[in-house]
């Protein structure tokens, strides 16, 4: 073109213009603008999705688990199933009619993803490399999709962002206790709420409100005088110091079984695991570990590896609220209790290890076999372990989940598993739970200690042991008498307290703590006007 006599040469240029220096840029070199509509990606995103999790339940046999936040009534608040739905899925036709059902699985995920991508180019580079990473050889079943997706996503349109977020992720896990709305403050730029939303959406953040001076609680009445009430308090804080104050932002713990980024297990790093586009040969697959639970042509050596194998008890324990549901477990009813069996064999004979782990893990087991006419021969085996701290997880969770177990607990005869308990390896913390899970049993409302249920427990009982524990119990705290004690114990018949009294009084034990008990024991009950 060098030799021709051009008096006009026009450019046509391409380019973005989401922020105020591109369009800048756009007024000042140009002559003509043409704005292309940008187009919404949802349906491309939420197909493609589906199709990808389709492809790993059938051909290729993976446990999908997905994940929403329940819209239910929360009954109980440490029940996941109250607060936070999760979702396996094992049969390609069973997740296809849950999909009919429901289309709130992706919402979140593909608005956020929806918010970020700005072209059909970048979205096919994006899925491109999503559908290179998720194959049976590489992350197919190991990490959440949706995750792998805005990950790859995150990395293709920000990745100056990636970056920063790759920086604090470590961080981010060691502080899921706690607030975390400060580090998500240091990963986007001020005001960007884009981003901002897109990384709590991708670590499953869950909002905790701080109670300020200027908050008006809402009440179920909320009359025109509560609100004039509740905006006096707010013109009377006025003098005061006022501090403005944004949601607390906390990482949600049963996030830990969706092989998300949401995890908080220190012990997988799904971020380095996408970010290599495989797992290290030294991990565990955790479709392997599914696997076992639903084949079960094996149940001695899981039941082994569930006693002494940490790194199936870690991944087990990373997944537990999923495999041992009460609703569609990955491990079915029939298998945890085979299970429950060959492991209770093992621990008479051979003690298990990492205890903090496989507590957990028995302890989730036992409450998803728990019926009424189990409970009683499933109580005894764990009682006649004698493992005081195995035995007191199970009893401390029978009292959490009492809400859900109410049918299991009616009416069931706690004095004589009490009995049994008493016969075994157990402290003054396994008769206080003891006697409430027995009030729950009678339908007392409260959850006060039950001191008589205690005392009635001792009455046959002679051996120091047992009357050093009853010591224990009864004595004062601090100098202060136990709340309730006094009534309680007048309820037992005073000629039986009698008894107790004179087999304490051999006791080598402090002057003052039996003292207080037998203080105690000797009350005289009131008469009342009907008894007389």
């Amino acid at each position: 073109m060098k030799d021709k006599n051009l008096s006009n040469i026009n450019f046509i240029v391409a380019m973005g213009n989401e922020n105020e220096v591109a369009a800048e840029v756009i007024s000042k070199a140009t002559d003509y603008r043409e704005d292309i509509v940008r187009t919404d990606i949802s349906r491309i995103l939420t197909s493609f999705i589906q199709e990808a999790l389709k492809e790993a339940i059938s051909p290729n046999g993976c446990v999908i688990i997905l994940s929403h936040k329940s819209s239910a009534v929360r009954l109980d608040p440490k029940r996941v199933e109250d607060n936070f739905k999760i979702h396996t899925f094992s049969s390609r036709t069973e997740f296809i009619l849950a999909l009919e059902k429901r289309n709130s699985f992706f919402t979140e995920e593909v608005k956020a993803l929806n918010a970020v991508i700005v072209s059909i180019r970048q979205l096919k580079k994006i899925l491109r490399r999503v559908s290179q990473a998720w194959s049976s050889e590489r992350l197919m079943g190991e990490v959440n999709l949706l995750s792998l997706l805005m990950i790859c996503t995150l990395r293709e349109v920000k990745p100056v962002y990636f970056s920063a977020f790759e920086k604090h992720y470590d961080f981010l896990i060691k502080s899921s206790s706690n607030n975390v709305v400060h580090i998500m403050r240091d990963l986007v730029e001020a005001d960007d709420k884009v981003y901002f939303n897109f990384f709590k959406v991708l670590l499953g953040l869950t909002e905790e409100e701080v109670s300020g001076v200027n908050k008006i609680k809402k009440s179920p009445m909320d009359n025109d005088d509560q609100k004039v009430e509740a905006l006096n308090r707010i013109a009377d804080s006025f003098d005061a110091e006022i501090n403005i104050t944004e949601p607390k932002l906390v990482f949600n713990k049963y996030y830990r079984a969706t092989q998300s980024l949401g995890c908080d297990d220190p012990e997988v790093c799904y971020l380095k695991r996408i970010s290599r586009e495989g797992i290290l040969g030294s991990e565990l697959r955790e479709q392997e570990v599914f696997s076992r639970f639903i084949k079960t042509d094996n149940l001695q050596s899981l039941a082994s590896d569930l006693c002494h194998n940490l790194k199936v008890q870690q991944v087990v324990w990373r997944f537990e609220y999923v495999i041992f549901k009460k609703k569609k477990p990955i491990s079915s009813t029939s298998t945890s209790e085979q299970l429950f069996e060959l492991i209770i064999k093992i621990i008479r004979t051979n003690t298990y290890t990492n205890e903090a782990l496989f507590i957990s893990i028995f302890v989730k087991l036992v409450m998803q076999i728990i019926n009424k006419s189990n409970l009683e021969n499933v109580a005894t085996d764990i009682a006649c372990l004698s493992d005081p701290n195995l035995s007191l997880q199970f009893l401390n969770s029978l009292y959490d989940n009492s809400n859900s177990l109410e049918n299991v607990l009616i009416n069931f005869n706690f004095n004589q598993l009490g009995s049994k308990f008493l016969d075994s390896e157990l402290s003054e913390e396994h008769l206080i739970i003891l006697s409430k899970l027995n009030s729950l049993s009678q339908k007392r409302a409260g959850h006060a200690v039950d001191y008589e249920f205690i005392l009635r427990l001792f009455l046959d009982r002679t051996d120091d042991k047992s009357l050093k524990l009853l010591v224990n119990v009864f004595k004062h705290d601090n100098n202060n008498p136990k709340l309730g004690i006094n009534t309680d114990v007048k309820e037992v018949d005073i000629k039986e307290r009698e008894k107790v009294i004179e087999r304490l009084k051999r006791l080598d034990l402090d002057i003052k703590d039996l003292e207080s008990v037998i203080h105690y024991l000797s009350l005289e009950k009131l008469v009342s006007i009907d008894d007389l």
